[in-house]
């Protein structure tokens, strides 16, 4: 590959990359925002290298990599290996032998390693290629709905060379930044969910009729069917070309591809062709799609609804903009969807338009737009002010860096069901607090200090939380609620943010199922439950007792790892049990790989290993007819 026709931020990652290696250092990350590039970087790198393991997350990713090297470097004699990590988790499952196989492992959107099953596969791999250099990119480290992991700490050891914020590739003119649009697909959704919460809070009758009258009139003022195509009339430039519309099911896909053409047409735009990509469909047929979508000789709009395949890692040129018809509560899935149309600063030529149909700068808990590009806005204006300086330094003159001339503008559509939320949370906060504080009251009068978590449970969690998320975030204007607290002997714990946040996932599911989650109901919550007592309650009960009583409330019941196995035993027996029970005889390789894999694993590294502990076990396999 000719390292002078790459960008000049993917070059300088890949000579960084080179330099770590070539240090001596066994890992290195790259985590650049979406859209800049990063399949040129795994290429540049892949071409140091003979035997060579290329990782991603789909079988059209995969299609993308490799045609970029089949392009970018047709001179290579040996083509890299590719494997999703899906398929990476059969292969170590089955005993695949790669001893030695890989010089370069690239482990492309390599947050996902850090999933329990999937992680385990990459580290499996990569003891068996010690000598291997590991290459990971991704726009984001962060597992935002795994408890704010950073998997650059976790499988890079903090190896990360190169790091490209989204706000520091719009001051680079790398990204094009797009013109955001805030508004509400389902005002109906949107209205019978808040009319619920006003009829469930415990608000006075008055304030509850104050907010149905402003609910029903927004309601007909926020209603998209006949508002949605002035909007995209407005902002949607008329020689626009291509859109993404992203949906949350295939169910919802259909209808959405009715809802967008009626839509376009009202704004005055000409469909020319409408095509639809989800994970039911087969390689061939994802591929006839983008293609048939991609294809330059049309007029008008073509339209593409995308479920799951185009969230990440697939780089579809040419896109004017996107319809977010997916709600979701991932910044990561929000962001990646967003990059889907911020092409490059030199070939877009223009600024692509985001649709937020669904509201999700608010769902992924940023408020609002200028909240949601806070951390874009400093590393936008860190980048420009460095520039600034240099400028003068050079030339003796000074930038104006103060406009972001390369940055999210847009409209917010919704302000007004925005403003009423906040409102309706300040009020049901107060009149929550004052029930809340009266309860208290009554209970200190009583027994002179405030109610621990057994004794009230509810209370004692309200307390923390107002004392967590609203006093400590602005201590003068809650300083009196504060000092009427402690007055009732309340004394602020402060557990871990981090335990807390996972603790009050755990209480959600719990009040809605009534039990602890299992491990396949919630595998994250589950897991780290037991890690938790495992590495913190387990070694010093005295400290953390109290957090025990509160996780054991919510129906957690520790079992140890002989436990666990014994279960897993049990459940492989009884399944063999079954089987001999029918046919006479234990299960054959060809009757049922797993049973006969499990069983012959089980006697070599438990049994042959301590036959006293064992005994019993080895005997009831020996009656169902296993042989060794």
């Amino acid at each position: 590959m000719d390292i002078n026709s790459l960008h000049e931020h993917n070059r300088e990652a890949y000579q960084k990359v080179m330099q770590h290696f070539n240090e001596g250092h066994q890992k290195a990350c790259v985590v650049h925002a979406t859209g800049t590039g990063k399949s040129y970087i795994i290429n540049a790198v892949s071409d140091h290298f003979e035997r060579v393991l290329i990782m991603t997350t789909n079988m059209f990713t995969i299609d993308q990599v490799r045609d970029t090297i089949k392009a970018e470097s047709p001179e290579r004699i040996t083509e890299p290996t590719y494997m999703i990590y899906q398929g990476l988790l059969q292969h170590m499952k089955g005993s695949v032998d790669y001893n030695n196989q890989f010089d370069l492992i690239a482990l492309d959107e390599f947050h996902h390693t850090g999933a329990e099953l999937w992680g385990e596969a990459v580290k499996w791999i990569i003891e068996q290629n010690p000598d291997a250099k590991v290459l990971g990119t991704s726009a984001t480290a962060i597992r935002h709905s795994d408890g704010g992991r950073d998997m650059v700490d976790e499988m890079f050891d903090g190896h990360c060379v190169s790091e490209l914020s989204l706000g520091t590739s719009w001051a680079r003119k790398i990204l094009m930044a797009p013109v955001y649009i805030m508004a509400i697909e389902d005002s109906e959704e949107f209205y019978n969910k808040f009319i619920k919460k006003i009829d469930e809070s415990s608000l006075l009758e008055d304030k509850k009729a104050t907010y149905r009258r402003m609910a029903a009139e927004l309601k007909e003022q926020y209603e998209m069917d006949g508002k949605a195509p002035d909007i995209i009339r407005k902002w949607l430039p008329s020689d626009s070309k291509r859109i993404i519309v992203f949906s949350k099911n295939i169910e919802e896909a259909k209808d959405n591809v009715s809802k967008v053409k009626n839509w376009m047409t009202k704004a005055g735009f000409t469909i020319h062709g409408v095509y639809l990509i989800h994970s039911k469909m087969s390689l061939d047929e994802r591929k006839a799609q983008m293609n048939a979508f991609q294809d330059d000789e049309f007029r008008g709009i073509k339209l593409m609804v995308a479920v799951d395949i185009l969230n990440e890692g697939v780089h579809v040129p040419r896109v004017d903009a996107v319809f977010m018809l997916r709600k979701t509560g991932s910044p990561t899935i929000h962001l990646q969807q967003m990059g889907r149309c911020m092409g490059t600063y030199k070939e877009n030529g223009r600024r692509p338009v985001i649709f937020d149909f669904r509201n999700n700068v608010v769902n992924t808990r940023k408020g609002n737009i200028d909240n949601f590009f806070t951390k874009e806005k400093e590393d936008y204006d860190r980048v420009r002010k460095e520039e600034n300086e240099l400028s003068i330094s050079m030339e003796g003159q000074s930038l104006d860096f103060t406009e972001r001339e390369n940055f999210p503008s847009g409209n917010n559509y919704i302000l007004d069901l925005a403003l009423m939320t906040d409102h309706f949370s300040e009020d049901l906060s107060n009149a929550d607090w004052d029930a809340n504080y009266a309860e208290a009251k009554i209970f200190f009068d009583e027994y002179c200090h405030f109610p621990s978590y057994k004794e009230n449970e509810k209370l004692y969690a309200w307390a923390g939380q107002w004392w967590r998320n609203t006093y400590l975030k602005n201590p003068k204007m809650h300083q009196r609620k504060a000092e009427m607290l402690t007055a009732v002997g309340f004394e602020y714990k402060n557990f871990d943010i981090k335990w807390m946040s996972f603790y009050e996932e755990c209480k959600v599911f719990f009040d809605e199922y009534g039990h602890f989650p299992f491990q396949n109901e919630n595998e994250k919550l589950y897991e780290w439950a037991r890690n938790w007592w495992t590495k913190s309650y387990l070694k010093n009960p005295e400290k953390y007792q109290e957090q025990a009583d509160m996780l054991t409330s919510l129906g957690f019941i520790y079992q140890s790892a002989d436990e666990l196995n014994d279960i897993k035993w049990m459940k492989n027996y009884e399944e063999c049990k079954v089987f001999f029970d029918e046919y006479g005889h234990f299960p054959k390789y060809s009757e049922n790989k797993r049973l006969y894999r499990w069983a012959r694993k089980w006697w070599k590294e438990s049994f042959f290993k301590n036959p006293k502990k064992h005994q019993d076990k080895a005997d009831m396999l020996t009656a169902i007819g296993f042989v060794y």
